[in-house]
């Protein structure tokens, strides 16, 4: 086990500028003096080359070259040696959410770009990365129109209207010179999110179940994975639980699209950044109110521009969510009475009853 590190922190334990990149640096500097001797180390010449060339080496390196970096890292600056992925990511499981942080905060400079150090922690297709987009609104649109053509090739494919898509995406990023992680989502996905953790809740309530592993699960596949068999046992109301659930699912469609087309339709461009930081773990949720906003919104200058839109009030936002949470739950009330009535329970026998909680 890594024994964690003592560090002097804020009061809401956030890592501080001085602890990443050290004393007497700056953010123009951008890397700490561990980053920077790893850098020279693997990339020699670095330092000579111009922006252009350096932001083409950072997005584009090697798998190879990132476990190099991330080797030096573990050992220079947590005294731990690691000689493959494998060891990695033993060694990385051990760390504490304080130290995985600092490990982050330290490469991010490698990755991000901008007066944030922004990082789309998201899948690129080979040879685009972010500088390829120089606002949000062109890389959620980009992507919106790949899941699109997606969607074109599966059965019951239905158009939809692009009213911004960013659902959860990650980063990372500085914020005032401390290290966050965060998500960027489009306020109506975020209603979305809301809406379903509140059906698990709600849905447990009326129709307890949960899954136990089947007589294949974990079974050896032939290409070297296992079989994931685990079944529902809601205790004989397996099909009543399908039927409200698939209903749930419908009405969650039918509401988000009614909530998206809503914030599309208002003149109000906004940003709403949520702080749900917990211990060891700074987090931002970054809220944008329509693909409007998107465009206003530079890579190169995130938190400028986000602030430049900022709603500080969330009240507003708050109490919608807690209506619509009340509205979908009077739904999955009635919805469970009338599923309940058109599908009444069937007594089992006792040892088929045992059998399916076990």
């Amino acid at each position: 086990m890594i024994a964690e590190i003592k560090k002097a922190r804020n009061e809401k334990g956030f890592l501080t500028h001085e602890e990443v990149f050290g004393e007497g640096n700056n953010m123009e500097n951008r890397f700490s003096p561990v980053l920077e001797r790893a850098v020279n180390l693997l990339i020699p010449g670095y330092f000579s080359w111009d922006e252009q060339t350096q932001n083409k080496c950072r997005m584009f390196m090697s798998d190879d070259l990132k476990f190099k970096f991330h080797q030096f890292i573990m050992k220079e600056a947590f005294g731990v040696e690691v000689v493959d992925d494998d060891a990695f990511d033993d060694a990385w499981s051990d760390m504490s959410n304080h130290d995985t942080t600092k490990f982050n905060a330290i490469l991010l400079p490698l990755y991000g770009i901008g007066e944030d150090l922004f990082f789309l922690n998201e899948y690129f297709a080979p040879e685009k990365s972010t500088l390829d987009f120089e606002t949000l609104y062109q890389y959620d649109f980009d992507d919106f129109q790949f899941q699109e053509a997606d969607r074109k090739t599966r059965e019951g494919y239905c158009a939809r209207t692009y009213r911004g898509s960013l659902h959860a995406t990650w980063a990372r990023l500085f914020v005032d010179d401390k290290f966050y992680y965060a998500s960027l989502s489009m306020v109506s996905r975020y209603f979305w999110m809301e809406l379903g953790d509140f059906e698990y809740d709600c849905i447990q309530e009326l129709i307890p179940y949960d899954y136990y592993p089947g007589e294949d699960h974990d079974k050896p596949t032939e290409n070297g994975c296992s079989v994931h068999d685990m079944r529902l046992n809601a205790n004989g109301l397996e099909s009543q639980l399908k039927e409200l659930r698939q209903r749930a699912q419908q009405y969650l469609e039918i509401a988000g699209n009614r909530i998206a087309e809503d914030y599309d339709n208002r003149p109000e461009m906004h940003v709403m950044i949520l702080d749900q930081s917990t211990e060891g773990d700074p987090y931002l949720h970054i809220l944008f109110s329509n693909w409007k906003v998107l465009q206003k919104i530079h890579f190169k200058t995130f938190m400028m521009d986000c602030r430049a839109f900022e709603k500080k009030d969330h009240s507003e936002l708050l109490q919608r969510v807690a209506d619509e949470k009340m509205q979908f739950k009077m739904f999955l009330d009635e919805q469970y009475k009338d599923i309940m009535r058109s599908h009444p329970a069937k007594a089992l026998p006792l040892a088929d009853h045992r059998r399916a909680g076990t």
